[in-house]
């Protein structure tokens, strides 16, 4: 690391908590390998794409001259609070929506009458449920099977 003014300490602050939270993603897919990195896709997306986005990130903030290293933390801390802030709103809006549904669709309601069709307010949650699903390769992710 290039010298050890306060410029450089909040550069590397700024650029190692973006690359930890990295990390962490990374670890998390490994400890869970069959879900998150069975698959080449899955491999690269949670674990590769992470630690290769970590290892750019920790590398600019030690080797980078100080303003560099500060503009690459500045730019990586404010695209991390922008995408924490925009997902919390998302969340805020859409929580009372699946609520809803939830409690349109619970295990005490009969179904029956729905078996051979996705009857109105039936969750793809409880769809994987019914399947007993286990495993993301599995899991229904979108209302039309398949695609």
């Amino acid at each position: 690391m290039k010298g050890h003014t306060k410029i450089r300490r909040v550069a590397v602050i700024l650029c190692l908590v973006p690359a930890a939270y990295f990390l962490l993603t990374a670890g998390y897919g490994l400890l869970n390998f069959s879900n998150y990195a069975s698959e080449t896709p899955h491999l690269i997306r949670y674990v590769i794409g992470p630690i290769v986005i970590a290892a750019g990130l920790t590398i600019s903030a030690l080797y980078l001259s100080e303003s560099n290293a500060l503009m690459v933390g500045i730019t990586a801390a404010s695209l991390f609070a922008a995408l924490f802030a925009f997902e919390s709103y998302m969340t805020y809006q859409f929580l009372p929506r699946q609520m809803g549904l939830v409690g349109a669709v619970d295990d005490s309601v009969s179904l029956e009458r729905f078996h051979k069709a996705m009857p109105p307010a039936y969750t793809i949650k409880a769809l994987n449920r019914q399947r007993e699903v286990e495993t993301l390769k599995e899991a229904v992710l979108s209302s039309v099977p398949g695609e």
